[in-house]
C-alpha cells in the first residue's frame, strides 16, 4: 500500500512540476553588454528571481497589506519578461523566509555567471539602538515589536542576515528589492547627479539595495513602488538611453518618482559597503520594441465622377473644331478659285486688244473677289496686283487719246482769213468763223 501511494505520489509530481519548470526555463536568457568601443561582453547566463510578499500577518497590529498578492504576480510576470526565472513566495513565516533564501541561494548563488535578484513585499521595521539604525524585514507570524520584544527579535529578520547571504552569494550581480520601509546603512547612498556609463567595471561583482521608503515612512496599502519599478526596468529608467538599466539608474529613477504621488515614501539606494562587491552595477537590459506598422485607414466614400455635362460641352466644342476646318477648307479653295482667275485676267492682258478691254477684265475680277479671306493674306496682295494693273492700263488709255490728238491735229488744214462780206457770209453759213474778221 505504502509502495502504491508512492508512486502514485511521483506520477503527480511529474505531471504537475515540469510544466511550470519548463515555462521558467524557457524564461531563462543569457545577457551580454555592448560597451562604448564597441566590444560585446557577455555579462550573465543565467537570471534567477526570489519574489516574496507578505500580507496576511497573523498579528492584527501590522496590518494586512491588500495589493501584495498582485504586486508579486505583476513583478514575477515582469521579471520573467527580463528573462528571469522566478520563484515566488506568499505569507511565509520566518522558518519559510529562512529557508526559502537559503534554498534559493543554495540553488543559484554560487554560479558565478548568473544575476540574482530578491523581490521582498511586505512590513518593515526600523529599531534604533545606541544611536544606530537596524533594519528587519517583517515575517507574517512576526509579533508587534511593542508588546513583544523579544520576540519580534526572535521572529524577524535582521538586515544584517541580508547583508550576510549577500557576502555568501558567488553570483556576479545580486540586486535586493525591497517594497517596504525601513532604515540601514546600506541604503544610505551618497547623492549621484549623473548615471554612470555602461564600461567594463559594470560587469564587477556588485551587491545593490533598493527599499521604497526610509524608517517611520508607512509602506501604503496599494503599493506605488511596486508599478513604477516595473516601468522603471522596462526602459523608463534608462535615464541616459542606452539601452540598459543600472541599479543605480533604477534608485535615482524611483527615488525622484515615487514622492510624485505624495505617499510619504521615499526610495533609498545603495551598494554594500565591501570593496570587492561595489564596483559593478546590476543591469537590465531594455527591449526595443519594433514600431507597429502603421494602419492604413479605410478610403472615404466617393461619388462617381460625373461628366455628362463637361462631355456635352466637349462635343460641341469638337464638332465647332470640325465646322471650323471645313469652313478654313472652303476658304482655301476660294483662294485657290481666286489665283486661278488672276492668272486667266493675266493671261487675256497679254493679247493684243484694246486697253480699255485690259482694264475692263481687272475691274471685273475686283468686283468678283472683293471679300476678304480671314486665313490669308493673299487675296489682298492679288486685289492690290489688281488695281496697279488698272492704274497702268488706264495710263496707257490716256497717253493713246493725247497721241491721237496730237496727230489729228497735224492733219488739219489753215483756215484763210475772212473780212467783209466774206466773213459775214460764211459766218451765216456755219455759224462759226474762227478766222473771220468782223470789224
Amino acid at each position: 500500500m505504502i509502495l502504491k501511494h508512492l508512486i502514485c505520489y511521483l506520477l503527480i509530481s511529474l505531471l504537475i512540476v515540469p510544466t511550470g519548470w519548463a515555462s521558467q526555463q524557457r524564461a531563462i536568457r543569457p545577457v551580454s553588454l555592448k560597451m562604448p568601443d564597441g566590444n560585446q561582453v557577455k555579462l550573465y547566463q543565467g537570471s534567477y528571481a526570489l519574489v516574496i510578499g507578505a500580507s496576511n500577518y497573523q498579528d492584527n497590529a501590522w496590518g494586512d497589506l491588500s495589493s501584495v498578492g498582485k504586486d508579486v504576480s505583476a513583478v514575477r510576470q515582469a521579471l520573467e519578461g527580463q528573462g528571469f526565472q522566478v520563484q515566488t513566495v506568499m505569507d511565509p513565516t520566518e522558518d519559510d523566509l529562512i529557508d526559502e533564501i537559503n534554498d534559493f541561494i543554495d540553488a543559484h548563488g554560487y554560479e558565478q555567471d548568473n544575476r540574482l535578484l530578491f523581490y521582498y513585499a511586505g512590513h518593515g521595521y526600523t529599531q534604533e539602538r545606541n544611536g544606530r539604525k537596524f533594519g528587519y524585514l517583517v515575517p507574517v507570524d512576526a509579533p508587534n515589536p511593542y508588546d513583544n520584544e523579544r520576540a519580534f527579535f526572535r521572529k524577524s529578520l535582521k538586515m544584517e542576515q541580508i547583508l550576510s547571504w549577500a557576502k555568501q552569494i558567488e553570483s556576479k550581480h545580486a540586486l535586493f528589492v525591497f517594497d517596504s520601509c525601513f532604515s540601514g546603512s546600506v541604503l544610505q547612498s551618497r547623492a549621484v547627479a549623473v548615471p554612470e556609463d555602461i564600461s567594463y567595471s559594470t560587469a564587477k561583482p556588485v551587491r545593490q539595495f533598493l527599499s521604497a521608503g526610509s524608517a517611520n515612512q508607512t509602506v501604503p496599502a496599494d503599493s506605488i513602488f511596486r508599478p513604477l519599478f516595473i516601468r522603471g526596468i522596462e526602459g523608463k529608467a534608462d535615464l541616459d538611453q542606452d539601452g540598459y538599466v543600472t541599479g543605480v539608474e533604477l534608485g535615482m529613477f524611483l527615488q525622484k518618482q515615487v514622492p510624485r504621488y505624495q505617499t510619504g515614501q521615499t526610495p533609498q539606494y545603495g551598494k554594500i559597503l565591501d570593496p570587492y562587491l561595489d564596483e559593478g552595477n546590476f543591469v537590465f537590459e531594455v527591449k526595443r520594441q519594433s514600431p507597429k506598422p502603421k494602419l492604413q485607414a479605410a478610403p472615404p466614400a466617393v461619388a462617381s465622377v460625373e461628366l455628362g455635362d463637361l462631355q456635352e460641352q466637349a462635343d460641341d466644342a469638337e464638332k465647332a473644331q470640325l465646322e471650323q476646318q471645313r469652313i478654313k477648307t472652303q476658304w482655301q479653295e476660294w483662294q485657290q478659285r481666286m489665283q486661278k482667275d488672276y492668272d486667266k485676267v493675266t493671261a487675256f492682258e497679254q493679247q493684243a486688244i484694246e486697253s480699255k478691254l485690259k482694264v475692263q477684265s481687272w475691274e471685273r475680277f475686283l468686283s468678283s473677289w472683293k471679300n476678304e479671306n480671314p486665313y490669308s493674306e493673299q487675296d489682298k496682295e492679288l486685289r492690290s496686283k489688281a488695281q496697279t494693273r488698272i492704274v497702268y492700263w488706264q495710263k496707257e488709255i490716256q497717253q493713246q487719246k493725247t497721241k491721237q490728238q496730237a496727230v489729228k491735229q497735224q492733219k488739219k488744214p489753215a483756215e484763210v482769213a475772212l473780212s467783209g462780206k466774206d466773213a459775214l457770209k460764211k459766218l451765216k453759213k456755219t455759224k462759226s468763223c474762227v478766222s473771220c474778221d468782223l470789224q
